[in-house]
């Protein structure tokens, strides 16, 4: 199974999804290193697009630079993101693409308003989930501020994981 960086995106309608298919077609991302980074448009179905690049890897955060430069790649994808089309819903980060809108709907109508970090949401969302405390990303959009990747030592390393896993 791959574990992969992306960003994750949902329309209102399959019309926004032809849009934002053009929006992001060709872009690709140029590190400080130099290094280019080419984003993959995955359509997942008539609302929902995922981008996503090979060169990134497929099994998650690898080392410490490795989050680094997956972060950097987060940041220029918001920084473009902030000029998109319109769209209902966006996440950033490893494995975002599994909790989409009609999951927040249903946690927020279960009594549960679970925004994680990354996610984006646009005015008509942020006011069905209860408008909960969110910064503005662009105007008519809130999210909860993306912070990075991380790299976990007890995972990367595998001494320090079966260390870690004799504790119990």
């Amino acid at each position: 199974m791959a574990i992969i960086f992306e960003l994750y995106l949902e329309m209102n309608d399959p019309n926004e999804t032809l849009v934002m298919m053009n929006f992001w077609e060709d872009y690709s991302t140029t590190l400080r290193s130099s290094e280019e980074i080419t984003w993959i448009i995955s359509q997942d179905s008539k609302l929902h697009l995922t981008i996503w690049s090979k060169e990134l890897g497929l099994s998650g955060i690898q080392s410490y630079e490795h989050a680094t430069k997956l972060t950097e790649c987060g940041i220029d994808l918001l920084k473009y993101l902030t000029k998109a089309p319109d769209f209902a819903l966006a996440r950033i980060g490893i494995e975002v693409d599994g909790y989409c809108k009609d999951d927040f709907v249903k946690e927020h109508q279960d009594g549960d308003t679970w925004i994680p970090e990354g996610t984006i949401l646009d005015k008509k969302l942020w006011q069905e989930l209860g408008s909960p405390i969110l910064e503005e990303f662009r105007s008519g959009y809130y999210w909860k501020r993306y912070m990075g990747e991380v790299a976990n030592p007890i995972m990367l390393d595998v001494e320090l994981n079966k260390k870690w896993g004799s504790i119990t």
